[in-house]
């Protein structure tokens, strides 16, 4: 956060080791939506309002682990294949 003093000097606060002196709404634990269109950030009582976009999720992250899945699934039935021909021979 870049804080503006009376006499108009600059000082940036770092978010670590000041966290009981910021507050945030919606708050940390709140998933954002695609229809949120800003935050706002609250610094010893005084505020400002940030713009945001937020995307919604693809739901390509769940593709993905299904992939890993179904070719952890190919790959065991491959070595007990294997393991199977070569038990019988």
């Amino acid at each position: 956060l870049l804080l503006k003093d009376s006499d108009m000097t600059f000082k940036v606060m770092p978010y670590k080791g000041n966290e009981s002196k910021f507050s945030f709404s919606p708050s940390l634990d709140t998933p954002l939506k695609a229809s949120d269109r800003s935050v706002t950030i609250t610094y010893e009582g005084k505020s400002v309002a940030q713009d945001i976009t937020v995307k919604e999720s693809s739901g390509s992250g769940d593709v993905v682990i299904y992939l890993i899945i179904a070719i952890a699934i190919i790959l065991v039935l491959v070595i007990v294949v294997i393991l199977l021909r070569k038990r019988s021979s």
